[in-house]
């Protein structure tokens, strides 16, 4: 593009002439066209090059130890307000409490259920410390958690005062910290009827209102909220497959772009 820009300039040079402004007019915009030639040779030198290096050693990285932190976690449940023992109790008083959690929480199941249990932190005067338990797979984990939510909605007496969730990694913690936070300065800014729910494993900031299609519609195209965006210069998208699927598959992005694709017409998609 620029060199075609040179050969014009280059035509309009008065040959023959005296007019001497025009050459210092051609001169000057030779000299800018240079300067833009030299910024466009270094972003191909060092833009792609930086990018990938980046991606295939830094982000792949913490893909890779975000997912398994994940593996490690997923039979997991984190129970909060569990009592602790008291002076004069059992020494089972836990292992007891466990028991008699699982019995209400999954009553089909807890006979044939092997499940492990643990205290999480450091002995506190003023709060219980977390419950942990570890069942026998990802899939008991979701009745458990689904079964406990209905139970306290119903009013059980012995759940009333404890909560329940699954074991989130310190990434997932983060980034529900900083919708908790977005969420109240949007508040405290008056927006109402606000709320944090999970949409297929992540938590988004909704409105509890349900609205008529044609908002949601209008919302969609004039989105109010933040967008977040995943951009990769990925140089040839058939060789990182794997490595592309391990990072979109935990993030939390609305949109994912990719450049550089190098895919024809004639590789089926």
């Amino acid at each position: 593009m620029q060199s075609k820009k040179c050969k014009q300039l280059f035509k309009e040079v008065p040959h023959g002439s005296c007019e001497c402004s025009s050459y210092g007019k051609v001169i000057g915009e030779l000299k800018q066209l240079i300067v833009e030639l030299k910024k466009e040779i270094e972003l191909m030198k060092n833009g792609p090059t930086a990018a990938s290096s980046t991606f295939n050693y830094d982000t792949m990285n913490s893909v890779v130890l975000e997912v398994n932190d994940r593996n490690r976690r997923c039979k997991d449940v984190i129970v909060f307000g569990a009592p602790e023992k008291l002076e004069g109790e059992s020494v089972t008083h836990d292992s007891d409490f466990a028991k008699r959690l699982v019995n209400t929480v999954l009553p089909n199941a807890s006979s044939n259920l092997d499940f492990r249990f643990t205290r999480l932190g450091r002995n506190a005067t003023n709060k219980p410390r977390t419950l942990k338990l570890t069942l026998s797979s990802e899939e008991q984990v979701f009745e458990f958690l689904k079964s406990f939510d209905l139970l306290k909605s119903s009013g059980n007496d012995f759940i009333r005062s404890l909560s329940s969730s699954r074991d989130r990694t310190l990434m997932e913690r983060n980034y529900l910290q900083t919708l908790r936070s977005e969420l109240q300065i949007r508040m405290d800014a008056g927006e109402q009827n606000l709320t944090i729910k999970y949409i297929k494993g992540i938590p988004k900031i909704i409105s509890k209102n349900k609205v008529p299609w044609e908002v949601s519609l209008l919302s969609i195209v004039m989105p109010c909220l933040t967008l977040i965006f995943y951009y990769q210069n990925v140089r040839g998208i058939r060789t990182k497959l794997t490595e592309l699927s391990l990072a979109t598959s935990v993030s939390n992005c609305d949109v994912i772009v990719f450049t550089e694709t190098w895919l024809t017409s004639a590789i089926l998609t």
